[in-house]
């Protein structure tokens, strides 16, 4: 009996080693498993580099594309100033007053010179703007004296004013005796301006010394 015994454990043991066998060769054909991911894993590893890569690139040119937009809003916007630079220049050419009205606007200043010559400085406006008149009519210069103009306010009529002189019905012409021209005198002759439409006016104070210094040319632009 017991040699027996000894007999089945000695059979145990034989088959008992092929199981340990095969569970030495599950372990190594699992190592080249492990083996195996941790390959994929080093590959994987460089490819979430790749992208991360990638995404700091992206980073820096999402600005750069930034960058090229702002560059066509500005070079957009800089276009959009010089066409309008380019009509407002053109709108200025057409505000200068014409050949003709500068013509005119000579030809009244060598009478305002005349007028001067003889009575120089001292008087009132009145008797300058008389003696004018005659001179105009000496050289044959169409004027109208003393003409009224119409002044609204949003389309509606608010009162009149009244100009000096209209000469050859293109310029302006208002005439002061004072001791220094005040910005509100040109304002007044670019209300005037406004109100008829014409381009270009003179404003004469008589009340100096040498006349040159008290003609100024006031254009509506």
């Amino acid at each position: 009996m017991k040699e027996s015994e000894e007999d089945n454990r000695q059979d145990a043991k034989i088959f008992k080693e092929p199981d340990e066998e095969n569970r030495k060769g599950a372990k190594i054909f699992k190592e080249p498993d492990e083996e195996n991911r941790k390959g994929a894993k080093i590959f994987k590893e460089p490819e979430e580099e790749n992208r991360q890569d990638a995404k700091i690139a992206k980073i820096f040119k999402e600005p750069e594309e930034e960058n090229r937009k702002g560059a066509k809003i500005l070079k957009e916007s800089e276009e959009d100033n010089r066409q309008d630079a380019k009509g407002a220049k053109s709108a200025k050419i057409l505000k200068e007053p014409v050949k003709e009205v500068e013509q005119l606007a000579h030809r009244v200043i060598g009478a305002a010179l005349e007028v001067h010559k003889a009575l120089g400085p001292g008087f009132l406006e009145t008797v300058y703007e008389e003696a004018l008149c005659i001179e105009l009519e000496l050289q044959d210069i169409p004027f109208k004296r003393q003409y009224e103009v119409e002044s609204t306010y949003k389309g509606r009529q608010v009162g009149m004013g009244r100009l000096d002189l209209i000469v050859g019905d293109k310029l302006i012409v208002e005439l002061k005796a004072v001791d220094l021209l005040a910005p509100v005198h040109t304002a007044q002759v670019l209300s005037y301006l406004k109100a008829t439409g014409f381009s270009l006016g003179l404003l004469i104070n008589f009340n100096v010394p040498i006349l040159k210094e008290g003609i100024k040319r006031v254009v509506l632009s």
